[in-house]
């Protein structure tokens, strides 16, 4: 009886209030990064551009000789460049900060008062950056768009220097809870860049100036991180989150008593107590050493290989090529076209790609490389879209928006469905111990396909035109 009596008294997540908060840190994962690649007009066509600027010619002995000024010369053209890759050079740099200082993350202890301790650090620099960005937004940078550019990549290498920090304990601690939470977390990580485009789409149609447009864009951020601040702050008080938080407490608890009565003869201290006493054991067990990344390699990289395919067939198409495809019918005014059909829909989609995936789990973890592959296609179908009309070379063979915009609802859906499915089979290819190493581990394959697919963005521009 008493054993009966102990299985069915686990805590509940109330309310769904432990998976609101992981959907709401899977957004802010993101969402800096979102911020930014969805402003790329603001950045490209108004502070990247110099007023009464009459040359943008490369340097050479004939511009000299006709009078051009050297320096304006050579900054027009790194200007001119700096333009035309602008997500190229957003996405890279910061990117390769982020793999990096995810696996520093991944050798730093794991225990859960660490995890607690960079994310609230990771939260608060976010914050400020947005704060700068908006300050920027303010200042006239017209006549120093080349020192603008570098200051913007230096936030961009803060945000995703934080970034790679915070989805590595994302990953990390929420792999100790059931599989389906491990998918909240990815489906906030989709979500954060429709809440990018909808925060985008909303400041396009507040005001036409984009220094305004801006100021609304950055406040809507800056707001929406403060909230996922407050969350993380209040999340420690849930039962259900420490149950599952302080693993090891909670099982002994479990063997002996059950925890809700335990917290309701002795209070909230009594639970504090157990967590502490078994706070060495927890960073003893989750220490990453090399010989413990080899076993959990062994037994998990296909999935981690998964998700690096996954990303990069996605990120070679999303978002440098598609931005850059132009509408051919009159669906909606320009303006419109990329944040609604590149941004909003590829976000949207992909979130619900990781909601179907919680329900149907099909193809199984060993079939899932077949999906995988057959993604691929995406890429030529892009190519062959409306992409940079004005410099192509190539032919366009694909003169339906219609047809376009099924598969960039194609592409999206896909990604957050075959992500979600690597994410979610990631960790539970390994011993539970080894759960959290495993989901940091995932968390750096996904920045690898993306860095990957955005710098082959680059070469296919260059094969295209």
């Amino acid at each position: 009886m008493n054993a009966n009596n102990n299985r069915h008294y686990y805590p509940l997540d109330k309310w769904h209030l432990i998976k609101i908060v992981f959907i709401l840190h899977g957004i802010s994962a993101l969402l800096p990064w979102n911020m930014l690649i969805n402003a790329d007009s603001y950045f490209v066509d108004y502070k990247l551009v110099r007023p009464n600027q009459t040359t943008t010619a490369p340097f050479s002995l004939d511009n000299v000789d006709a009078g051009l000024n050297i320096t304006e010369i050579i900054h027009s053209d790194l200007l001119e460049n700096y333009r035309q890759n602008f997500l190229p050079y957003l996405s890279t740099d910061p990117l390769v900060i982020d793999i990096t200082h995810s696996f520093i993350a991944s050798s730093l202890n794991s225990s859960p008062r660490s995890y607690r301790i960079r994310m609230n650090v990771s939260f608060l620099v976010q914050i400020a950056l947005f704060i700068i960005m908006i300050g920027l937004a303010f200042i006239d940078t017209s006549e120093w768009p080349v020192v603008f550019f570098w200051i913007t990549m230096i936030i961009a290498v803060l945000f995703n220097t934080v970034n790679g920090i915070f989805q590595s304990c994302i990953y990390g601690f929420v792999a100790k809870f059931p599989m389906k939470y491990i998918n909240f977390v990815t489906f906030g990580f989709s979500f954060s860049g429709t809440i990018a485009s909808i925060f985008l789409i909303v400041s396009l149609m507040l005001s036409p100036h984009p220094r305004t447009v801006a100021l609304y864009y950055f406040s809507f951020a800056t707001a929406f991180m403060i909230l996922c601040y407050v969350n993380e702050i209040f999340l420690t008080k849930n039962r259900f989150f420490r149950y599952y938080f302080y693993g090891h407490a909670n099982q002994k608890l479990a063997a002996h008593d059950n925890p809700l009565q335990v917290q309701a003869k002795n209070g909230d201290l009594q639970m504090d107590n157990v967590n502490n006493i078994i706070q060495h054991e927890n960073e003893k067990n989750e220490k990453m050493t090399i010989k413990t990344f080899k076993l959990v390699w062994n037994k998990c990289w296909i999935q981690l290989m998964n998700s690096v395919l996954i990303y990069f067939s996605t990120f070679v198409i999303f978002p440098a090529i598609q931005a850059a495809i132009k509408p051919l019918d009159s669906i909606v005014e320009q303006k419109f076209f990329a944040p609604v059909f590149c941004f909003l829909f590829f976000n949207t989609f992909a979130s619900i790609g990781n909601y179907v995936a919680e329900r149907i789990r099909r193809p199984e973890p060993a079939g899932l490389i077949y999906l995988v592959a057959i993604r691929f296609l995406f890429i030529p179908f892009f190519l062959f879209c409306n992409y940079i009309p004005d410099r192509r070379t190539w032919p366009v063979l694909i003169q339906s928006d219609y047809v376009y915009i099924l598969g960039s609802a194609s592409l999206a859906f896909s990604n957050g469905y075959a992500s979600s499915l690597a994410m979610m089979y990631a960790p539970k290819c390994v011993p539970q111990q080894y759960a959290p190493i495993s989901g940091m581990m995932a968390s750096a394959a996904v920045i690898i396909g993306i860095i990957i697919g955005v710098q082959c963005s680059m070469l296919f521009q260059a094969l295209i035109t």
